[in-house]
């Protein structure tokens, strides 16, 4: 036993000394985030350290690195790894489809949402068929219309966080263009005082003052904090189409990387380093986002109508549940049969079809392609 324990610490010496020659130097933070620091310095695993010490080594900010810069550098990092792998992942594919097919029938892509609604009423009408063959009763009928109404509010939910990361890129591109405008502007004017520019002051200053102008006659500063919060996630998202593709919006897992990861959690040089994460770690993501920037074109990224345009293989996939949960009582004598958990759920009946498997499941780039 005592020659086990000594080979156990001379193991855990030698992955020491390994991680510190990476540079994966144990945390010393001494404050609050120090627990969870050290939680996410010892979860990485052997095969990610040269990668984590890549990712402290970058450049931060001025002179400090990301180690030096972030205010939890190991914990931030493994979070920037765990989502730059869960883009693209089944969730997200299958919010997508229900993403362009809801635009495909829509029309444009931010007109009124009734036709989007019925078409999500008409897509439940084979299951509502077959509802129709049994007999049921009051309590087996509000169940059914709860049921189909969960399926569709969960529709809407994917496709809304969507349209919102597409409408704020194109707040933040239509922000940029202001900018390179007065930028264009200013190469064919006479400057007499480098500084100010004439006394207009910062472009990005100038740009904010002519845009608030169409939106308010006299913006108070409610109105201006309003403007700067929704041109500043507006710019981040900008960002993000311009690295990932526009296409990227359709393979975030909102059930995983939340809108406010990227908009408030992740400061500016975090996620630089995320996105460059994505490229390195996740290529067929930047790949299929391209190949659906292409399919779009100028007039779909700008929300026109995709209607007319030839179907994407993801868009005839067939439906996928979006979480499948599967429940476990802790005990036999638990005595809750509330929601009929039986043996059967956990092995397999003979009376119960067996489905046949697909042979091959296509890809992220073939789901993206037109289909022939």
């Amino acid at each position: 036993m005592k020659a086990e324990r000594r080979r156990v610490k001379e193991l855990e010496a030698r992955k020491e000394q390994k991680r510190h020659k990476l540079g994966l130097l144990a945390p010393t933070v001494c404050d609050k985030t120090l627990p969870q620091e050290q939680a996410a310095y010892t979860s990485i695993p052997q095969s990610d350290e040269t990668l984590a010490a890549s990712i402290i080594k970058q450049p931060y900010r001025r002179d400090a690195d990301f180690f030096t810069g972030a205010k939890t550098p190991y914990f931030t990092a493994c979070s920037l790894l765990n989502n730059a792998r869960a883009m693209g992942n089944a969730s997200s594919q299958v919010h997508a489809a229900q993403f362009l097919q809801a635009w495909r029938k829509r029309g444009a892509l931010f007109r009124a949402e009734s036709n989007a609604i019925m078409a999500s009423q008409d897509s439940s009408s084979t299951q509502s068929q077959v509802y129709s063959r049994h007999r049921v009763d009051a309590a087996d009928n509000a169940f059914r219309s709860a049921w189909e109404k969960c399926t569709q509010s969960e529709s809407e939910m994917a496709t809304a966080h969507i349209k919102y990361r597409w409408v704020f890129a194109l707040l933040g591109q239509a922000y940029s263009t202001k900018i390179e405008q007065i930028r264009e502007k200013d190469k064919v004017r006479v400057i007499t005082s480098a500084r100010g520019r004439n006394g207009k002051g910062q472009v990005r200053a100038e740009a904010a003052d002519d845009l608030l102008a169409l939106l308010y006659a006299n913006p108070t500063k409610q109105d201006r904090r309003l403007f700067k919060n929704r041109v500043t996630r507006g710019m981040r998202w900008y960002k993000m189409g311009q690295a990932l593709g526009w296409g990227s919006f359709c393979l975030v897992p909102h059930d995983v990387i939340s809108n406010t990861w990227i908009e408030h959690t992740l400061r500016i040089p975090e996620l630089d380093v995320w996105l460059e994460l994505v490229r390195k770690v996740n290529p067929d993501v930047v790949k299929a986002a391209h190949i659906l920037d292409s399919w779009l074109g100028p007039d779909g990224i700008a929300g026109g109508a995709i209607s007319e345009k030839t179907p994407l293989g993801i868009e005839a996939e067939p439906a996928m549940a979006i979480h499948e949960i599967e429940e476990v009582l802790d005990s036999e004598d638990s005595g809750d049969d509330s929601v009929g958990v039986a043996a059967s759920q956990f092995e397999a009946s003979p009376k119960t079809p067996t489905r046949v498997p697909r042979l091959r499941q296509s890809t992220l780039l073939e789901l993206f392609h037109p289909i022939r």
